[in-house]
C-alpha cells in the first residue's frame, strides 16, 4: 500500500546518513521525491535480474537479501531501519543481484531511478555520503570473506551474531542481565546457516550450547546476546 509522505517524515530524513550535510532547502527538495509503502511479511520487493528502477529506504521493519540456488534461498544479508536498498543496480544499470524480501510488516520510503539520479547531480553531499555508505559495505563484505576463509563454523556464527548485535542490536527490556542486546531480526536457523556457510544442524547445536551456558537466549523469534565478549 502506497501513501504520500507527511511532516512526520522530516526528522527521519534529517537523521539519515545519506542526507548528511544537506541544507534545509535541499532536504525538503529530496524529501519531496520520496513516497511511502507498507508491505506485509514475506513480500518480495525485488527479484534477481530485475531492472533497478527504485531505491528503497527502510523506515520500520526489516528485510532479508537472498540469492537463489537449489531448493533453498541463501540469506546473504539483513537490513533494518535507516538502511538503503537497491542503490547499486540503479547506479550501474545492471539487473538486481539478489532478491529482497520483507521479514516482517515494514514501512519503506522509495524513490524512482530518475529522481534518485536528479538528487545525485543536484546535491553534492549525497554522492559523497553514498560513496561512504558503499565503502562501508565493501569493508563489511571483506571482513565476511576473511571470516569464511579463516574461521571454523563456531567462529563464523559467533562473529555473525556479534556483528548483527553491534550494527543493529538494541538494549533488551524485561528480566535480562545488564548489557543484554536483542538482535531485531527474525533469524531462522536455516537462514543463519546460509549466512555462515554451515548446516542447520550445526547452528542448532551451537545455539543450544550457548543457551545452556548463558551466552545467548531466545525471545520469541529473536536472539538475545548476554555475553558478546565470551562469544
Amino acid at each position: 500500500m502506497m501513501m504520500p509522505l507527511d511532516e512526520a517524515a522530516d526528522s527521519f530524513f534529517e537523521a539519515l546518513p545519506l542526507f548528511r550535510n544537506l541544507t534545509p532547502p535541499q532536504l525538503l527538495q529530496a524529501r519531496a521525491l520520496f513516497h511511502s509503502q507498507r508491505v506485509r511479511a514475506n513480500h518480495t520487493l525485488t527479484t534477481e535480474e530485475q531492472p533497478g528502477e527504485i531505491v528503497y529506504i527502510i523506515v520500520h521493519g526489516s528485510v532479508k537479501i537472498c540469492t537463489q540456488g537449489g531448493a533453498v534461498d541463501t540469506v546473504i544479508g539483513l537490513r533494518g531501519p535507516g538502511e538503503i536498498i537497491g542503490e547499486m543496480s540503479v547506479l550501474d544499470g545492471v539487473g538486481r543481484s539478489a532478491m529482497v524480501i520483507a521479514q516482517e510488516p515494514s514501512l519503506l520510503f522509495w524513490v524512482s531511478r530518475a529522481d534518485f539520479w536528479n538528487v545525485l547531480w543536484e546535491m553534492p553531499p549525497i554522492p559523497y555520503n553514498l560513496a561512504c555508505l558503499l565503502a562501508q559495505r565493501v569493508r563489511q563484505l571483506t571482513s565476511q570473506v576473511q571470516a569464511m576463509a579463516t574461521l571454523d563454523v563456531q567462529g563464523r556464527l559467533a562473529r555473525q551474531l556479534v556483528t548483527l548485535a553491534d550494527e543493529h542490536g538494541r538494549p533488551c527490556d524485561g528480566p535480562h542481565p545488564s548489557g543484554a542486546v536483542i538482535i531485531p531480526f527474525q533469524l531462522k536457523q536455516a537462514e543463519l546457516a546460509g549466512m555462515v556457510g554451515a548446516t542447520r544442524e550445526q547452528v542448532n547445536r551451537l545455539l543450544a550450547t550457548w543457551i545452556r551456558h548463558g551466552l545467548v537466549s531466545r525471545k520469541g523469534a529473536y536472539l538475545v546476546l548476554y555475553r558478546r565478549d565470551a562469544l
